[in-house]
């Protein structure tokens, strides 16, 4: 779906907790190329259960400031339980003639995955169910089928143990993007409270048992 050029708005979500640092984010920047971004790459997707049914629905036909701050509004609560007691990863994108850049990916309430770049400010990269989320019907399912991608895609497998378990400083995980043909580089991968994930710490190894805590509360 396009929904043609950016609009020139943008919202700052403050305070926001930054659980691999244990303080709150600087300011997360959340502007009208993010939506249009979700819109035309996942439309299809049930957003509204984050956006809300009505916003959602606007958003897609007739985008207006008013609806940006609405559904930026409701995204926020969504975000702020994430990162509070979801489960977040943090990853860096080594950068050519720059310092790289880190990321962080985190499961929401609702089981879909948030991805923010992390830096003197922060900006909102996209949301998205992914495919074996959208499987599940229930909540929960969603959320640990969104965290067990992750873990997929981003642990370390040890075939030693025949399993996942979390990265060390050194391990790069490489793949290709699937729209540009390119080579991709994520290093020094982090899981946030590894046992959350379903990393078993009193195992030799650590390694992942399928058994994510995804029910959103401390």
């Amino acid at each position: 779906m396009k929904i043609g050029p950016c609009r020139p708005w943008s919202m700052d979500l403050l305070a926001l907790p930054d659980p691999l640092r244990d303080q709150a984010l600087p300011r997360v920047r959340v502007d009208a190329c993010f939506f249009q971004h979700v819109i035309e790459r996942h439309a299809e997707q049930p957003l509204e259960s984050i956006f809300g049914e009505q916003t959602f629905k606007w958003l897609c036909k007739r985008p207006s400031d008013s609806l940006y701050r609405d559904a930026t509004e409701r995204l926020a609560k969504e975000l702020r339980v994430g990162l509070t007691v979801g489960l977040t990863l943090a990853f860096d994108v080594p950068q050519t003639r720059r310092q790289p850049t880190t990321t962080y990916v985190v499961v929401l309430p609702s089981g879909a995955t948030a991805a923010l770049r992390v830096g003197r400010e922060v900006s909102l990269r996209t949301v998205f169910f992914p495919d074996r989320s959208l499987r599940r019907r229930s909540l929960e399912g969603r959320r640990g089928a969104a965290a067990g991608v992750l873990v997929n895609r981003y642990a370390m497998r040890c075939d030693e143990l025949c399993a996942y378990v979390p990265p060390t400083p050194e391990f790069r995980r490489e793949f290709t993007n699937i729209e540009t043909g390119r080579m991709q580089v994520r290093t020094n991968v982090r899981f946030h409270d590894p046992a959350r994930w379903g990393f078993r710490p009193d195992l030799l190894g650590s390694p992942y048992r399928g058994r994510p805590d995804v029910r959103f509360s401390s």
